[in-house]
Formats: structure tokens, sequence, C-alpha cells
């Protein structure tokens, strides 16, 4: 596997492990906070997901072009 496109697959397994810390511990921690974090996670976990989808989109572009 070519360096760039195991970076891609590293931090695309990176951003998967967040979205899911984020889901199944983090935000639920905060649903009763009467403080910002609730708005932080849920912003944190929207720009995870929007980065995991680029990732996935560049994955599979290299995919395509037989280049992994």
């Amino acid at each position: 596997m070519k360096n760039y496109n195991y970076n891609l697959v590293k931090m695309l397994h990176i951003c998967l492990d967040n979205a899911w810390r984020i889901e199944k511990h983090y935000h639920d921690d905060t649903a009763d906070l009467p403080c910002d974090c609730k708005s932080i996670m849920d912003r944190v976990r929207s720009d995870n997901e929007a980065h995991i989808e680029l990732l996935k989109a560049e994955l599979k572009k290299h995919s395509d072009n037989g280049d992994l």
C-alpha cells in the first residue's frame, strides 16, 4: 500500500473511532449539563462525519483509479 493511502486509511480509522466514542460515551455525558458541552459535542460529531465522508470519497477515487 502506498504511504498516502495508508495515511488516508489511518485518518479514517481515527475519525471512525472518534465518532464511535462521541456517540457511545461522550455525547450522553453532556446531555444534562448547563454549559455548551452538548452543542460542542454535536458540532464535533458533525465535523467528524464530514471528515469521514471526505476520506471515504478520496479512498474510493484512489481505488477506482487502481491507485492503491
